[in-house]
């Protein structure tokens, strides 16, 4: 309940900030306004790493558990890669990351926001505030016919 309050929070003081932008954007000087809002968000990397730290895992075994290779997850952490939207919520299964914290990482990674407005966005907001594993959470979205975020692997032989 805490998390759905403090959400809604969140939700209601963006929307009001917003509102209030609009609201005055014609008697503020546009460099007064761009002040107000914070200037950076935390990089992808930064928000993972002490994930890592508290779970003594490794960006290896990160990778592994979210169903991408190491190369990829070194890729990501080192800032060369920019990592798919459903590679950033295959990780926040794996790290068991809460749905603020989820939010901050799709955030950071420039990926669209979950909402309400899609059946799969749905069950994996459901899945996040629930705790489930990522296995768990492709397992409820292949029982609603949705794509999974891990996908199969390629049979090499075919």
């Amino acid at each position: 309940m805490d998390n759905k309050r403090n959400s809604s929070d969140k939700k209601e003081e963006r929307i009001g900030r917003t509102i209030w932008m609009v609201n005055h954007s014609k008697r503020e000087d546009l460099e007064n306004l761009i002040r107000m809002v914070p200037e950076k968000t935390v990089s992808v990397p930064d928000l993972i790493l002490p994930k890592l730290g508290k779970l003594n895992m490794s960006v290896e075994v990160m990778s592994e558990l979210a169903g991408f290779n190491r190369a990829t997850g070194y890729k990501i952490m080192n800032g060369k890669q920019r990592a798919e939207r459903d590679i950033l919520l295959r990780i926040a299964f794996v790290l068991k990351f809460d749905y603020d914290e989820t939010v901050q990482l799709l955030k950071s990674g420039k990926k669209a926001a979950l909402t309400g407005d899609t059946q799969r966005d749905v069950a994996i907001i459901f899945g996040i505030v629930n705790g489930l594993s990522l296995g768990e959470m492709d397992s409820v979205l292949e029982d609603y016919g949705l794509p999974v975020l891990v996908p199969p692997k390629k049979n090499p032989d075919k």
